[in-house]
């Protein structure tokens, strides 16, 4: 499927922090892609748009992205609700040769949603309806950018763009990554974002980053998940609801790990429940109903 994708720089020249592997470093085999050379963008503007952009980060334990399922899949399911939907390529590096931990991915994240809002007005999308939506690892991805929206990174360009704010409007966890420092953390996603530097690995337990001004979230989550424990949601949620964050969370008894939106089970549901939620837009409402 990648060969229908029409990939865009998310930087006009060469990506800050990290260095730039050689040409030719960068795969695609079966729906996955691995070494990535340059933090890219594809565009799916929807027919019919309802005026809210969605990013997508899709997962793969900060070591590949899962391009097809969590990314092309989701992204025509939302383009038919009327979502127009970027897909972000950011940097990950199975082989960590590449200096692709912290903060690269952040980067990349918060410079495709600004580069959605920089370019909000041509694509007809209302800048302040710029969501995100992130799976597994992804997941973790998007609440990073749920929560660490106001850090500062010597990396990032001052460009125009680079001025558009970063944080979301809502946030949307599929059965996410969420901590780097505990037994029930994933073990793969930490050592390839954190090389295993305990403070980074406290940083980066996302439990402890939400604050008051965390977007409205949706999470999606299997009891028996077993690459990724329910708790990491569990913890995010706790702690969304502690700052009064408005927050929807739907656990399901089956799925495991990784969904479609053919699944049969317990959680096949779970695509009528994100359109529910999306075609309210709840997070509007939840979010008016805390002002």
């Amino acid at each position: 499927m990648q060969k229908e994708l029409n990939w865009t720089p998310l930087w006009p020249t060469k990506a800050p922090g990290g260095k730039v592997p050689p040409t030719g470093t960068e795969q695609f085999r079966d729906g996955h892609l691995y070494q990535i050379e340059r933090p890219e963008y594809d565009l799916h503007l929807a027919s019919k748009p309802n005026g809210a952009g969605i990013i997508l980060f899709p997962g793969g334990g900060y070591r590949l992205i899962a391009l097809n399922n969590e990314g092309e899949t989701m992204a025509r399911f939302l383009n038919e609700l009327g979502f127009s939907v970027m897909i972000a390529k950011y940097r990950i590096d199975h082989e960590n040769i590449y200096d692709y931990q912290f903060p690269a991915p952040l980067l990349d994240a918060r410079r495709a949603i600004r580069t959605m809002r920089h370019n909000s007005e041509a694509w007809g999308i209302n800048k302040n309806e710029i969501g995100i939506m992130g799976f597994s690892a992804g997941g973790h991805l998007a609440g990073m950018a749920s929560t660490l929206f106001t850090e500062n990174f010597a990396e990032e360009t001052n460009d125009a763009i680079d001025h558009e704010s970063p944080r979301p409007d809502f946030s949307i966890l599929c059965y996410p990554v969420i901590d780097m420092s505990h037994d029930f953390k994933h073990a793969g996603s930490a050592e390839h974002l954190t090389r295993g530097i305990p403070t980074l690995e406290q940083k980066l337990s996302l439990q402890h980053q939400v604050s008051e001004q965390t977007p409205p979230t949706l999470i999606f989550h299997s009891a028996d998940d077993e690459p990724v424990p329910v708790k990491n949601s569990f913890v995010y949620a706790e702690a969304c609801i502690a700052k009064k964050v408005p927050t929807t969370m739907h656990i399901f008894s089956g799925g495991g790990h990784g969904y479609s939106l053919t699944d049969e089970g317990d959680h096949s549901h779970w695509p009528e429940l994100l359109k529910q939620w999306l075609e309210l837009k709840q997070w509007q409402r939840d979010a008016h109903s805390q002002t």
